[in-house]
């Protein structure tokens, strides 16, 4: 028999997992994520939440209210470092459909979703989850993400630990909604092989290591095809179809890795084309939104 009810639901997933694995066997590596997800459960308990289940090195919390966030990010602090491993955390609150234990519907999707966006040491959580955090000095407003399988994302935020937040600005979503100007946003690229200011409609545009490319990087860790910018209604996306990923850097928010996935571009900021060691200035292109009634030499 199914119920509905409306809860706060929390995915916790034990980063670098699969790496751990081939590094240190089967049994080893069982064992260090195994407690990371002991202490994971005693968390949770001790907030009166519950487990729902576990999926390979990833734990699916329930909380009947949102207002357990605070100490539930505090736990999540604490978990960082366990046995030498690090977690990421996604959120989300609302209705759900119950049926013998287990949860389903769109809120259990999107705090996966939520969770996957999520990079090492990070908890996010949706404007819905936020809700139930007084003191707004611990979040900080995310650009507008995309994640693969949602045509639309909540507004996110970044939980903060008390030291990042005596130091961080926290920004609403409103203050980071850089697409609320007058005209529809041009988006202007510089590179070490030129500048390129592209307008909606003007099609997709690519970069890699291929001659033919509008954005050619010769460095051999770039992809041939390894990332295309275009314009969807009144945003621009970047999709990294590359080997070595794309790390986004957006002025305000945390740097993410594109691994064959997509992002929107807010403000301003660098594409880094096969990061890794030393950040190569040959391999980078600057982007800055530019209001569609500014002229490009602004």
């Amino acid at each position: 028999m199914s119920d509905r009810k409306k809860v706060l639901v929390a995915f916790v997933d034990v980063c670098g997992s699969t790496r751990l694995y081939e590094q240190l066997g089967d049994g080893e590596a069982r064992q260090r994520v195994s407690a990371v997800l002991d202490r994971v459960r005693s968390t949770a308990e001790d907030l009166g939440g519950r487990v729902v289940k576990e999926i390979g090195d990833e734990s699916m919390l329930a909380f009947d209210a949102r207002h357990v966030v605070p100490a539930l990010g505090e736990g999540f602090a604490s978990l960082q470092g366990v046995r030498g491993l690090t977690c990421r955390a996604g959120l989300h609150f609302g209705e759900v459909v119950e049926e013998e234990g287990d949860l389903f519907g769109d809120v259990v999707n999107t705090a996966a979703r939520i969770a996957a966006l999520a990079g090492p040491t990070q908890m996010l959580l949706s404007a819905e989850a936020a809700a139930g955090v007084s003191e707004r000095a611990r979040l900080r407003a995310l650009p507008a993400l995309v994640a693969r399988g949602k045509r639309r994302m909540p507004p996110l935020f970044e939980w903060l630990s008390h030291h990042e937040a005596d130091f961080t600005v926290a920004l609403t979503p409103e203050d980071l909604d850089f697409t609320r100007a007058s005209g529809p946003n041009h988006l202007l690229l510089r590179w070490s092989g030129g500048e390129l200011m592209l307008r909606p409609g003007d099609g997709d545009v690519l970069a890699g290591r291929d001659r033919d490319n509008p954005l050619c990087f010769p460095s051999r860790r770039v992809s041939r095809r390894h990332l295309r910018i275009e314009s969807r209604g009144d945003a621009w996306l970047v999709h990294d179809q590359s080997t070595n990923g794309t790390l986004v850097k957006m002025h305000g928010a945390a740097p993410l890795l594109l691994c064959r996935d997509q992002q929107r571009l807010q403000g301003s900021g660098t594409l880094v084309l096969a990061p890794g060691g030393e950040e190569r200035t040959d391999s980078v292109i600057h982007y800055r939104l530019v209001a569609g009634t500014r002229k490009a030499a602004e």
